[in-house]
């Protein structure tokens, strides 16, 4: 890797945390302003394309733009559309306490609690089971 490659790494984690304040924030005003700051900072051009076998879609990165302001700006405009859709309340943080993942809840019922349920839900819906099953235990042979 030389410096070049360490410095598209480091851009994209400053991106990645700039969209965990998207997460974290606590209306639509306050997403609004994270959004709107994500795109202003990367260059925009936005153009239909059809490309690699895709259909025609929206990029939004100027052609050459560096991966973190691809990112910055496809990934701000996403968020834009939940934003003006009035769904603020789906972006949302991971639940279990020792993840930091982010996500949207596409549910119908907006019940979505965990970044991936196979990993995160599993893991804390196991670790409840054991806890109750030591407390029928415990209290059973008492």
């Amino acid at each position: 890797m030389d410096d070049r490659d360490y410095a598209d790494v480091a851009a994209l984690y400053e991106v990645r945390e700039r969209f965990r304040t998207v997460f974290g924030a606590s209306d639509a005003a306050a997403v609004a302003v994270q959004v709107n700051s994500l795109v202003a900072q990367a260059p925009v051009c936005p153009r239909l394309t059809d490309h690699d076998g895709y259909d025609w879609h929206v990029h939004y990165f100027a052609p050459g733009a560096a991966l973190a302001d691809h990112i910055a700006v496809d990934g701000g405009m996403a968020l834009a559309h939940v934003v003006a859709a009035g769904e603020t309340d789906r972006l949302r943080v991971c639940e279990a306490p020792d993840c930091s993942s982010v996500l949207i809840d596409m549910s119908r019922n907006r019940s979505k609690r965990y970044c991936d349920a196979r990993t995160c839900g599993n893991r804390l819906n196991v670790a409840a089971y054991r806890a109750r099953k030591r407390g029928l235990i415990s209290a059973g042979s008492a």
